[in-house]
């Protein structure tokens, strides 16, 4: 049995929820530092740029969590079997 055998599809989608909730305030300035920081990160340390853009997003939206996933062939094809992996993920 996996996960949507037993959570009905009406409980996981929040389309709904989401679009009833009030929008953020907009901090341009803060942005702005933060995509300067991630342009820094990808020079200096870019191995490092898909955690910082973690870091970067959960502190601009107050999440308590993030995370990215990445569409990866197999090793050596370039068509099917793939995978999404998780490339970078943080949790508070």
């Amino acid at each position: 049995m996996t996960l949507a055998d037993t959570v009905p599809p009406p409980d996981l989608y929040i389309t709904a929820e989401l679009e009833r909730r009030p929008p953020r305030r907009i901090d341009h300035q803060v942005e702005k530092l933060a995509l300067k920081d991630i342009a820094a990160q990808m020079l200096d340390h870019p191995e490092q740029v898909l955690p910082r853009l973690v870091e970067r997003a959960m502190q601009l939206t107050g999440a308590i969590s993030a995370g990215i996933s990445v569409f990866e062939l197999e090793r050596g094809t370039t068509t099917a079997p793939a995978a999404c992996a998780w490339t970078a993920s943080n949790r508070s």
